[in-house]
């Protein structure tokens, strides 16, 4: 009896062995028709394989399950999904689960943010000779809230002995503010130089930047142009425009104003705002582009909106003079006054005269002053004349001929033509300096020679 019940019980530990090996195969199969429709980015059909494969603990199903529920491909994306999915391949010792349920705790998505189980996790993967979490586990300590640039480096170093391209990056910004190091610009670039010829785009913009600005090896303009194109061509924005700013220059490059224009439209699409100004700019002068009022209107607006100061007064210099938009004295000053007010000097001067007219702001000449007082004061010329002119006619502020010609002085010794002769004209009078012929033919004839008719018909009626 004893016997017949050894036999059963082999029987049923064989029939346990044969369906357990069975059911191994079809997750196998099941996954591997998974990555079939995966990699034929068919994610509704790898979905469902994998959930099959999974379902029997097939690992990397599990982990893949974790990516499409991550990146919402072929299921609606869900945080909680991935992590759940990540957590059982990461509990079975799969690294790169570990490693991504590593990250939705350190950005709280799926799960509550949890710097130590994000820790915890890295750890154990980074441990295991993964340098993705070994990155991870540098960043980790690089941005905590008390940095542990030791510790960081440590595991930097890890994965860039492994030919980690971020790793290496991040060791060169290391170097290049010298943190946890001791600052080393040659080694900075060492560091850039090996990720940005492992692909690396913002190693590729840095090691363009190094040898555009000469910072610890020889100038060459080329050099930054081929590393800022190898940047570009992958899409990132800063390089984009440095490239379109080369070629707008002709600077390592031969100067192409339509690659120019390409290059700038594609950081301008991503919200670059120096792109946005610098396209709006070309088609305002129809360079490298057809001119085109319009398109310099539509690209000037967000720079404008992103506090782009130049952009502020040309979006305002647009609106005043109806180019490319409606005519809008009101809009016009609006703009000008955002950008006056943030101490840029044309469009404090702009706003000033729109106080001095009364266009699209009720006249007031005591505006006017104070707005031509503030870009006069930065040294602006034509500013400098208008405070001079309303010292002289008294409007908005008190009449002073000494002050007059104070600021006549300061625009005309910058080659200002109208300050010129409007102190010509006080040295003539003896009106705020003592009368004096010979510095008013001399400021006559400053004037004269820029072509002034004014100055040149002065300056005859002296020499009479």
């Amino acid at each position: 009896m004893q016997l017949v019940n050894n036999k059963l019980f082999l029987l049923n530990f064989s029939l346990v062995v044969v369906f357990y090996l069975v059911g191994c195969a079809n997750a196998e199969s099941q996954f591997q028709r998974g990555m079939v429709a995966y990699q034929q980015q068919n994610f509704t059909k790898a979905t469902q394989y994998f959930q099959t494969a999974a379902q029997q603990d097939h690992i990397l199903a599990q982990y893949y399950l974790g990516i499409l529920h991550s990146e919402g491909a072929g299921v609606i994306q869900d945080f909680a999904q991935a992590a759940r999915w990540y957590r059982q391949a990461a509990e079975h010792g799969l690294v790169a689960a570990q490693d991504a349920l590593g990250t939705l705790y350190q950005q709280g998505q799926g799960v509550t943010k949890n710097a130590t189980q994000a820790l915890k996790w890295f750890k154990q993967a980074a441990q295991q000779n993964y340098a993705p979490a070994q990155y991870h586990l540098g960043q980790l300590y690089y941005h905590n809230a008390t940095p542990d640039f030791t510790k960081a480096l440590q595991w930097f170093q890890q994965a860039a002995s492994q030919k980690y391209a971020p790793a290496n990056y991040q060791l060169g910004m290391m170097y290049e503010k010298g943190q946890g190091v001791t600052a080393n610009l040659l080694q900075a670039q060492q560091k850039y130089q090996l990720a940005a010829q492992q692909g690396h785009s913002h190693a590729q913009l840095k090691l363009g930047l190094m040898y555009y600005q000469g910072q610890a090896v020889s100038q060459n303009l080329a050099e930054a142009a081929q590393w800022f194109q190898q940047a570009a061509q992958q899409g990132l924005a800063q390089a984009q425009f440095n490239l379109g700013l080369l070629y707008r220059q002709g600077k390592g490059l031969t100067q192409n104003s339509t690659q120019a224009v390409q290059w700038f439209q594609q950081a301008a699409a991503q919200g670059l705002v120096a792109a946005q100004f610098n396209l709006a700019e070309m088609y305002l002068k129809g360079e490298g582009v057809n001119r085109d009022f319009n398109q310099a209107a539509q690209w000037f607006q967000p720079a404008a909106e992103q506090q782009h100061l130049p952009a502020q007064f040309y979006l305002g210099t647009l609106y005043e003079m109806g180019k490319g938009v409606s005519q809008n004295v009101i809009t016009a000053a609006k703009w000008y006054r955002r950008a006056a007010e943030q101490g840029y000097t044309p469009a404090q001067f702009r706003l000033g005269l729109m106080y001095y007219d009364g266009k699209g702001l009720t006249q007031a000449f005591t505006e006017a002053a104070r707005w031509f007082g503030k870009a006069a004061q930065q040294g602006y010329d034509k500013a400098q004349n208008n405070l001079g002119l309303l010292y002289y006619e008294g409007k908005g502020v008190t009449q002073d001929f000494t002050q007059a010609a104070h600021w006549y002085r300061q625009a005309a010794e910058q080659g200002n033509v109208d300050a010129q002769v409007n102190l010509a004209v006080l040295y003539k009078k003896g009106q705020g300096v003592p009368q004096d012929l010979t510095a008013a033919a001399r400021w006559f004839r400053q004037a004269a020679a820029q072509g002034d008719l004014i100055a040149q018909s002065a300056l005859q009626d002296l020499n009479k």
